[in-house]
């Protein structure tokens, strides 16, 4: 079974050690910040350009690391910045290729959106943004309310 969990002080090790192993594609990156098709592979120098993100913003509550996986393989992480009182933005997004319907050019997921919109609404955000298509039902937007409201942009449904 495939489980969701926001990265913490106290698991980031756990994180860490999932990308050791990781082997997948990046669909979102500070290095492709516009929607195009996914490609790239997750290189050993990204690796380390999100460990060290990932360590120096484990204080902060402006930053959101999510990750999706099974005991023994990541399937995917995003990382999303809380750029205003009411706007996050997904800068970060790794899964394996077939986290992406090719077919429909949207991105399906395991569950780490749904994980986000909930993480985000307890923080007062209703909106956020990711340079990528996704499916809203298989993402799990449309379960807690939330709908395209753009090309990119997402927020609760009030």
């Amino acid at each position: 079974m495939i489980t969701q969990w926001e990265v913490t002080k106290k698991n980031y090790h756990t994180f860490i050690a999932g990308l050791a192993k990781f082997d997948g594609m990046v669909f979102v990156s500070p290095h492709q910040p516009t929607s195009i098709a996914p490609g790239n592979r997750f290189s050993a120098e990204l690796r380390e350009e999100v460990i060290q993100q990932l360590e120096s913003e484990l204080d902060s509550d402006r930053h959101i690391w999510i990750v999706s996986d099974r005991p023994s393989a990541l399937h995917a992480f995003l990382h999303a910045h809380i750029s205003s009182q009411e706007e996050a933005q997904v800068d970060w997004l790794c899964a394996v290729p077939w986290a992406y319907n090719r077919q429909k050019a949207v991105y399906e997921g395991f569950g780490e959106f749904a994980i986000l919109t909930l993480l985000l609404e307890k923080r007062g955000i209703l909106n956020f943004h990711v340079p990528l298509a996704l499916d809203e039902n298989a993402a799990g937007l449309a379960a807690y309310g939330w709908y395209k409201r753009g090309e990119g942009f997402y927020s609760k449904r009030l």
